[in-house]
């Protein structure tokens, strides 16, 4: 619509006038404002003439793109070009691009003019998307395997049992199973019943420390809460030394609870809490209240936790249980679909930065490698230290089946199915995550030592070509301002 495309020119010119500013700026002092004006306008000029030149070249290559059809356009093409690659249509960087495509005349096709004020605010990312300098530069293989090894893992007869107490699951169809993968450049797969709603339950304690970690610093924290594996089940009723063994059992996440925007009304604070997991995830979250009202009903032994914490004197001053309890519980029945986990987890993959709207949700590097240390060796329950020496990835599991992977600088993984084995952990999550793993060999470990490399299937999710051109790479990232790639550069050696 005409509004629509006059937002998309007014973005652009801005950013595009912001840029060349900034160049000319710099450390140049100019005689006058009429020759600061002269230079500006000459680079923008100049500016205008590359764009121009490289618009053209990238519209060349849409042009040439196969979609195995005789009556293909350019709409077709367009689309095809980021559903090809991994990309969903309403990815939050491209939606608002697809909705003016989707909303040209039948007998209107993108041409030249149109193509460039399509991709003027997202060039660089399309740029990227046309030379395949993703994550994931073969998805069409490697979603085929991962399906292979989800298939096998939902043929098998189904083991293991419910989690009693949940509302959620006790309702739930126990043979469910569902898998997502989210990239740190925002590439998608999603297997089974992936919209299905989970409430965060037990994975609600990764947002919790990750918050509590931002405010207070690991330092302070330590003193409140432990860093070790508690090698008992996640709700034991032991503490040690007067404190959580670490944030990734019920007690951690109570007392993370209890430390979070203290000063806070306790709407305030479920507000922000909730703000929080929507930037991480790029979408909303809904609220499970059945799911509330049952943990509420249920709570007699997290109350019993924050007794022994408060008997401890290991609260905050002045904090009430009840309150806590109930901050809690709203955390916890939080809602969303399968396939927002993976984005969760891609964000931590990804340092901190939401892959699919490159926002900084957590600007402190120390909080997510702390939380990933914890997820680590802590993060699958008493099959924790069994985990962590046969994956060796941090990983964070909940009673309601479902568990989230991280691959740091690469991809976050989420997998859901109700049945539990004797550990609390998700039976067929877990076996659909140890094989994926091992099948791909993204353990770093296994890097060094070249355990088994040549058995495994190569998968390329760094960047091609030369150290000299990842240096070229780097640079361009510095001047360009882009953080988000610049971190990925460095992160890939």
């Amino acid at each position: 619509t005409p509004k629509m495309e006059q937002k998309l020119r007014s973005q652009t010119k801005f950013n595009r006038r912001q840029s060349i500013e900034e160049r000319a700026h710099g450390d140049i002092k100019y005689k006058s404002e009429k020759k600061k004006s002269k230079v500006l306008n000459a680079l923008a000029e100049t500016t205008s003439i590359k764009m121009e030149k490289r618009f053209m070249y990238e519209f060349e290559q849409l042009c040439e793109i196969d979609c195995q059809d005789e009556n293909v356009t350019n709409k077709d093409r367009f689309k095809y070009l980021f559903t090809s690659k991994g990309f969903k249509l309403d990815d939050p960087r491209i939606k608002d691009i697809i909705d003016v495509v989707d909303e040209l005349e039948e007998d209107q096709d993108i041409d030249f003019d149109i193509f460039k004020e399509l991709i003027r605010p997202i060039s660089t990312f399309f740029r990227d998307i046309l030379q395949n300098n993703l994550s994931l530069k073969d998805i069409e293989s490697f979603s085929k395997s991962t399906r292979e090894i989800f298939e096998k893992h939902n043929l098998e007869a189904p083991k293991g049992s419910m989690a009693k107490y949940l509302s959620e699951t006790s309702n739930a169809n126990q043979d469910d199973f569902a898998a997502s993968i989210c990239t740190v450049d925002g590439q998608r797969i999603e297997l089974g019943s992936s919209d299905s709603l989970v409430s965060l339950q037990q994975i609600s304690s990764v947002v919790s420390y990750l918050i509590a970690l931002e405010q207070h610093g690991q330092e302070s924290l330590s003193k409140y809460i432990g860093t070790e594996p508690s090698g008992k089940s996640f709700d034991n009723l032991e503490l040690k030394e007067g404190i959580p063994h670490n944030p990734l059992i019920s007690s951690g996440n109570l007392l993370c609870c209890s430390l979070i925007n203290q000063k806070e009304t306790i709407d305030r604070k479920y507000e922000k809490y909730a703000k929080v997991v929507e930037k991480m995830i790029g979408a909303k979250v809904s609220f499970n209240n059945s799911v509330y009202l049952n943990q509420k009903e249920r709570a007699h032994r997290n109350f019993c936790l924050l007794y022994m914490l408060e008997e401890a004197g290991t609260l905050p001053e002045d904090a009430d249980v009840k309150e806590i309890m109930n901050f809690f519980t709203q955390t916890t029945s939080i809602e969303m679909k399968v396939s927002d986990y993976s984005v969760m987890a891609a964000t931590l993959a990804n340092g901190g930065i939401c892959p699919l709207t490159d926002e900084n949700v957590f600007s402190d590097s120390e909080a997510i490698k702390g939380t990933l240390s914890q997820m680590l060796c802590c993060g699958m329950n008493t099959f924790s230290g069994k985990w962590a020496f046969d994956v060796g990835l941090p990983a964070k599991s909940s009673t309601t089946g479902m568990t989230i992977l991280v691959i740091p600088n690469k991809m976050g993984i989420a997998v859901w199915s109700p049945r539990l084995n004797k550990d609390s952990n998700s039976v067929r999550g877990q076996k659909f995550l140890c094989e994926l793993i091992d099948t791909f060999g993204f353990n770093d470990i296994d890097h060094v030592y070249g355990a088994g490399l040549m058995k495994k299937m190569l998968v390329n999710l760094s960047f091609k070509g030369t150290h000299n051109n990842d240096s070229i790479n780097l640079l361009y990232y510095a001047k360009q301002n882009k953080l988000r790639e610049m971190r990925k550069a460095v992160a890939q050696g």
